[in-house]
């Protein structure tokens, strides 16, 4: 699910856990994977 929609919120409830971090080791998602699904993402500010 998370690596079709970068969803973290959502499995987050689905899961009932308190913290995303929690999620993200639940997962298996490291800090390096976000970094990388975010390199060039950019605000419309």
């Amino acid at each position: 699910y998370y690596k079709k929609t970068r969803d973290i919120a959502t499995l987050m409830f689905i899961f009932n856990h308190s913290s995303q971090s929690i999620t993200k080791r639940y997962i298996g998602i490291t800090e390096d994977e976000i970094g990388a699904s975010l390199k060039g993402f950019k605000l419309g500010i």
